[in-house]
């Protein structure tokens, strides 16, 4: 697919030239896409005065940024570089306190999403329902990274929409390619032996516990602050979220390839070749994609799936 770039709903292709172009996507990282954009230092970029939150797309090779708002933008000595991201800047930037009392997910999430003109949607999350959560002076992209940690689920924010998907569920889908390994740079962590093997979650008056079953006998016991709970269930569905919180990090394989723009973040793959490492067979997680279309070559960063929570 040839490359396309729109301005504030305006196809530019045609009147601009990206010199260098890169895209990093994420899926469970707790952070938004971001796109790198490098232009002449002649191009018309300069007398346009692009703006924060001025909203822009980008289309190359299958991939498909959807909206994106500008938040940062440079003068260099080879030209001008623009950075944006799906959040807009109100969403990241400014601290909220507001309370919610007898309320279900998908209401905070859809008022939070209606606040910066977006929507929002669950999927493979349960609807849960809240005697009384607070969101004190915090973001609404932090507040709602806290919600989705503790539910178990990613936060993904693509095109005007804000989605919690159960991560579980992200990690269990079939594998989307095998990508080889040949002539790819690859290296790997695996700290599993590091892994909690249960969860302890107290909340005034409330606790919850949750077990996962892997094996190992490290106990997480935690006191968040900054945090309400009404019920030891509700309690228990946080233990579960910050237990795989905390594991889901402990192993970790990057592998540097050619350009691979049809791997997005959120997918599952399995490595092929003959440098495939000891212990990394079968279904893996893309939590992260850098896309450098100037250099020919992508970095997709993986890890292994958790089982059961």
């Amino acid at each position: 697919m040839a490359e396309k770039l729109t301005y504030n709903g305006k196809d530019i292709t045609a009147d601009v030239t990206a010199i260098a172009a890169a895209a990093d996507l994420y899926t469970g990282s707790e952070r938004s896409d971001v796109l790198e954009l490098h232009f002449p230092e002649d191009e018309a970029w300069t007398t346009w005065r692009p703006q924060i939150d001025d909203v822009i797309t980008y289309q190359r090779d299958g991939l498909n940024t959807g909206r994106l708002f500008i938040f940062d933008q440079e003068l260099t000595s080879g030209g001008h570089v623009l950075y944006a991201t799906t959040t807009p800047t109100d969403m990241r930037e400014i601290p909220r306190t507001k309370a919610w009392e007898r309320a279900h997910l998908s209401q905070i999430g859809g008022e939070i999403a209606a606040r910066n003109s977006l929507s929002f949607e669950l999927i493979g999350v349960d609807d849960n329902y809240f005697e009384y959560i607070k969101q004190e002076v915090e973001s609404d992209a932090a507040f709602l990274a806290k919600l989705a940690i503790l539910e178990g689920a990613a936060l993904v924010v693509f095109d005007g929409r804000i989605i919690m998907a159960k991560e579980k569920e992200l990690e269990a889908a079939d594998p989307v390619a095998e990508l080889d390994t040949n002539g790819a740079f690859v290296e790997f962590f695996d700290n599993s032996a590091k892994a909690y093997g249960s969860a302890l979650i107290s909340v005034g008056q409330f606790k919850g516990a949750y077990a996962a079953n892997n094996g190992a006998a490290r106990k997480l016991t935690e006191k968040p602050g900054n945090l309400q709970a009404s019920s030891n269930a509700e309690c228990m569905i946080y233990a579960a979220g910050l237990l795989r919180h905390k594991n889901k990090g402990l192993t970790g394989l990057k592998m540097t390839t050619t350009l691979s723009p049809e791997i997005p973040a959120g997918v599952t793959c399995t490595l092929g070749g003959s440098s495939v490492p000891k212990g990394w067979t079968g279904t893996l997680f893309v939590h992260h994609v850098r896309h450098e279309f100037h250099k020919n070559q992508s970095t997709i960063f993986l890890r292994k799936p958790l089982e059961g929570y």
